[in-house]
């Protein structure tokens, strides 16, 4: 009986974790696609920039 009340603690445990390191892996991934994302607008921004440059002489 004894052993079995250590098994659920341990599991829940687990579990605990599980859950909290799969809630930060969804962040991390959300915040890497947030950069990607910034990444590719300010290569535009920058392709616009020179594109104006050279359209100034």
């Amino acid at each position: 009986m004894q052993m079995s009340k250590w098994y659920a603690a341990m599991v829940a445990l687990e579990w605990r974790y599980l859950k909290r390191s799969m809630s930060e892996a969804s962040e991390l991934h959300r915040a890497r696609q947030r950069v990607a994302e910034l990444e590719r607008e300010l290569k535009e921004i920058k392709m616009g920039n020179t594109r104006n440059k050279s359209d100034d002489t």
